[in-house]
Order: C-alpha cells, then structure tokens, then sequence
C-alpha cells in the first residue's frame, strides 16, 4: 500500500512537470505560424519636443523625403512596419498585419476594441482570418536630465544630457475576441537600464541613436515574451 502511494505521487509530480512544461513551451512563441495584426495606438503614442531632433533622424534614415509635417505619424508607421517586418522573421509567423496602414481592417479593429477597459468585444468578419491582435497601447518616450561635471581650462563645466526613457504596454488578444489579453509592460532607461542579453530587433541602429534604443527596448519585450513573464517594470 505505502509503495502504491509513493508511485501515485511520483506518477503524479511527472504529469504536473509535463503539464507545466508544456504550458510553459506553449507561450514561448505564440506567433509561429499564427496570423497576427499589429495595432499602436495613437491615442497612448506620445514623445516630447526634446525628441523631435532624434525622431526626425529616426524616420529620414533610409527616406529623405519624410516628414511632411506629420512627424508623429511617420515615426509610428516607421516604427510599425519594421516591428512587423522583423517580428515576422523572428518568430516564423505566418504572417504580421501593420492594422495601421491596412484601411479596412484598422477600422474594423478600432469598432471592435474598447481603449478605456483594453478589451475586445466580437471582432468583424475582416478580422477573423487573424488568431491575435497585438496592440501596443500606451507607448511613451520621454527624457530624464543627467547632469556630468567635467574640467575645461580649469573650470569646472556642468553639461546636461537628455536621457531617453521608454515605458511600453503590449496587449496580445485572440482575435476570435478574448477578453483578457497577455500583457506585457515594459521600461528602459537608456542610460541605468541594463543592455538586452541579445538584441533581436534591428531598427537602424547603426545609423539612428533613437533606432539603437528602440532595438534594445523591443529586444527586452521578446525576451519577456519568450520567457512567459509580465514584463521588467517594477
């Protein structure tokens, strides 16, 4: 009898193990194969003037023409298209819709989403080739001062320096309109925040500042996603 328990037990521990390794290998990628649509919200997609400089440089790396007075929306729909680009490669997805820049299916997700509870009711049938959505909602960038002292002609100089800082949310629904999406919240400092292990992402940043910076932040977020956990936000 106390055999028969010790091997019920042991029996059991292995179809916990399995069942939590399996759960776990399960949100590892839950993009391979799978049709995706990528939405930011531009609503919750905000950055300050002392950016613009870094932005503009960001949009005009490989399009000199950009930026028609429509900084932000450039920048987003930049952004955007090499997120999906990119993120399709990375993960061996079927296939990433930018809802963005697709007229008929942006409008039919913005009916079906709910941006104040961040929720999903019933999408429309233009959105039902899709397993998930993902939304990226709120995206802020902001700056912090960082003030250096350092001797010029024995003086004492004090020099301030803008220090990006970026704070994301993603949200991974179904889009067959689950209600309680994967979320992901992400910070980096550009300056305290440690480097990404690996940098998955490549948004110029050989030749964009605010590019190299994006790569890093982006690169967090696929290393929480591959990791199952809710983020690096304290």
């Amino acid at each position: 009898m106390q055999l028969t328990k010790y091997l019920w037990a042991w029996v059991t521990g292995l179809i916990f193990l399995f069942m939590s390794t399996s759960g776990v290998q399960a949100q590892v990628n839950p993009f391979k194969g799978k049709k995706t649509g990528v939405y930011f919200s531009s609503k919750g997609f905000s950055y300050p003037e002392e950016l613009y400089l870094y932005v503009n440089q960001f949009i005009k790396v490989d399009d000199e023409g950009a930026w028609a007075g429509q900084q932000k929306e450039e920048f987003m729909i930049r952004l955007g298209w090499l997120l999906c680009d990119q993120l399709q490669a990375l993960t061996s997805a079927d296939s990433m819709y930018f809802l963005n820049a697709d007229l008929p299916k942006g409008k039919a997700f913005r009916d079906a989403y709910d941006p104040v509870n961040n929720r999903m009711i019933t999408p429309e049938e233009s959105l039902k080739n899709l397993d998930y959505i993902l939304v990226i909602s709120p995206f802020e960038l902001t700056t912090r001062v960082h003030k250096s002292v350092f001797i010029r002609s024995n003086r004492m100089v004090t020099d301030r320096i803008d220090v990006k800082i970026l704070k994301f949310q993603t949200s991974l629904f179904r889009a067959n309109g689950d209600r309680d999406p994967r979320i992901i919240n992400i910070c980096f400092d550009e300056q305290t925040g440690p480097k990404p292990v690996e940098t998955y992402f490549d948004f110029y940043r050989k030749d964009s500042s605010m590019g190299k910076f994006l790569s890093w932040g982006f690169s967090h977020w696929w290393d929480a996603v591959a990791s199952g956990s809710e983020g690096n936000c304290e």
